[in-house]
């Protein structure tokens, strides 16, 4: 069984590394959104690139939580808070109220929204959240 968590947790941070490479790329050079100007589709195309790879990050990195989780733990998570916390005992994550705020607005990412609630999200993204992951591709690589 050590064996194969140890091939899934490789293949997991894997996918994970190139997900966090993907969103960084899309958050590299692109301008602030304003909620004020009336966006164009194509306009919007970059903006909607940096929220589909932060979901897919996001959910990259609970999937390699949860290996580290079966792999660390002598009592696995039974809850997301729970892997959030036993992932921040790890050293993995710097901040646990963070990763909730995250979780938050992959969900609302989901739904429609306004431009307004999209530039509170962008800002999330851009900064908080990107702080996060890049702590995380830091750990991970040592």
């Amino acid at each position: 069984m050590s064996h194969k968590l140890t091939e899934l947790k490789s293949l997991t941070q894997a996918k994970l590394e190139k997900s966090i490479t993907l969103f960084t790329s899309s958050v590299d050079g692109l301008d602030p959104y304003d909620s004020a100007y009336n966006y164009s589709s194509q306009e919007l195309m970059p903006y909607d690139a940096l929220t589909s790879r932060f979901m897919r990050v996001y959910e990259m990195a609970i999937k390699f939580f949860k290996v580290l989780d079966l792999m660390e733990s002598l009592h696995p998570s039974e809850s997301l808070r729970d892997l959030i916390h036993n992932t921040s005992k790890l050293g993995f994550i710097q901040s646990e109220e963070v990763w909730f705020e995250m979780r938050i607005v992959r969900n609302q990412i989901t739904h429609d929204y306004l431009p307004v609630e999209f530039k509170i999200m962008f800002d999330f993204i851009t900064n908080e959240f990107l702080n996060e992951i890049m702590f995380l591709q830091r750990k991970i690589k040592t």
